[in-house]
């Protein structure tokens, strides 16, 4: 933790679920008004097509909670209960499998003669602001004002006020079909950026032979 953090890095348990307590580090940041950087894939993708999991997907209909989806849902649920609304601003980049290329395992090293080969081209992209106003107003107006998070312990770790901290962090059915939608409409924007950035890539390097 120490060494991931002094590279102004948060850590998050893999496998742990949208209702770990790491994910509400981030959130304190978030309720702090500071920026805050995610890579909802969970994992290292080196493909066009955002999450390697979504190629297993069997069905594609909209807001159904039981579809994973190709972007984790913590994104959604820090979104949902931020006390401000954060600004969302995507950005993709193409270029980075040529300097951490992945074997067929999906095993990651550097770029050999990264000093002296051939010198590399990466493109980043960032695309326009993502609104989740209509997505959140009409869940509230179905189920009620959604709790918020906190930059200090406040409402939500209540460890010391002697309830358990699950009891308030944890997720209900209906709050991850709403985490579900908010995360579908950042992947949407997200692909579409994506392609564009991989294009833009594409060009760039084709230019410089």
């Amino acid at each position: 933790y120490i060494i991931i953090g002094a590279g102004q890095v948060l850590p998050i348990c893999r496998g742990g679920s949208i209702d770990q307590k790491l994910l509400l580090d981030f959130a304190r940041h978030l309720a702090a008004g500071e920026w805050v950087h995610l890579f909802p894939e969970g994992g290292v993708w080196q493909d066009w097509e955002l999450g390697g999991r979504g190629r297993r997907l069997n069905t594609n209909e909209p807001g159904d909670a039981t579809i994973k989806g190709k972007l984790k849902w913590g994104v959604g649920k820090l979104i949902a209960h931020a006390p401000v609304r954060p600004r969302v601003i995507p950005f993709a980049h193409a270029g980075m499998e040529n300097l951490l290329p992945q074997d067929d395992k999906g095993k990651t090293s550097f770029k050999q003669k990264i000093l002296l080969g051939d010198p590399l081209q990466v493109a980043v992209k960032f695309g326009k602001e993502i609104f989740f106003d209509d997505i959140i107003d009409a869940h509230e107006k179905q189920h009620g004002r959604l709790w918020k998070y906190e930059a200090t312990s406040g409402n939500v770790d209540t460890i010391k006020e002697g309830r358990d901290f699950h009891s308030k962090w944890d997720s209900s059915d209906v709050e991850k079909a709403l985490y579900h939608k908010i995360t579908k409409r950042i992947e949407t924007e997200l692909e579409k950026l994506a392609r564009e950035t991989v294009a833009k890539h594409k060009l760039k390097t084709q230019s410089s032979i």
